[in-house]
């Protein structure tokens, strides 16, 4: 996606996450635009990666230089990406970028309340839990069905495994404000 790209090293494709951005998930504005606009800076050209971490799918995450332009830095001056806050430091030359592609309209920034990767994939997982309605208290799933007075089934109850008495929470896409 428009944060991570395949980076060859003797011929082998190592996975790599830019640091301290985060781009639009498939399916969010501007997530198209962020995987072009990080393929035109990097796609076969020199790179250099400087390792972080590792996260937890195994890919590297790094500060990723492409032909001397620092990939994070590109995609974030063009409004196609945050600063992932939770990650970067707050003397990080990021925050300013976003500021100003903020102040200038620009890439995501143009449309009115853009929805952070962080909390769309939130809503994204939201919207897959199955739940079980806590018989004792009588409530049956929808939309008047607060979430803290429901049970979430495990995947060691899943649908077939519970004897389809698991149930959607909501069947619908989420729209966050």
């Amino acid at each position: 996606d428009g944060d991570t790209l395949a980076v060859f090293v003797q011929g082998a494709p190592i996975r790599v996450r830019i640091a301290d951005v985060d781009a639009p998930e498939r399916g969010q504005p501007f997530s198209r635009k962020a995987r072009e606009a990080l393929s035109s800076l990097c796609r076969r050209t020199e790179a250099t990666v400087e390792p972080v971490a590792t996260d937890r799918w195994r890919r590297t995450v790094g500060r990723v230089t492409c032909d001397g332009v620092d990939a994070g830095s590109h995609l974030v001056r063009l409004g196609l990406a945050w600063t992932y806050t939770k990650y970067a430091p707050e003397d990080s030359d990021f925050h300013q970028l976003e500021r100003d592609a903020r102040d200038a309209g620009v890439g995501l920034w143009s449309e009115p309340a853009p929805t952070p990767p962080w909390d769309w994939r939130s809503a994204q997982r939201l919207a897959r839990q199955w739940i079980r309605p806590d018989p004792s208290r009588g409530l049956s799933p929808g939309i008047d069905t607060p979430i803290s007075e429901t049970r979430r089934c495990t995947d060691a109850e899943g649908m077939l495994g519970a004897g389809g008495n698991c149930v959607p929470w909501f069947d619908v896409e989420l729209d966050l404000m």
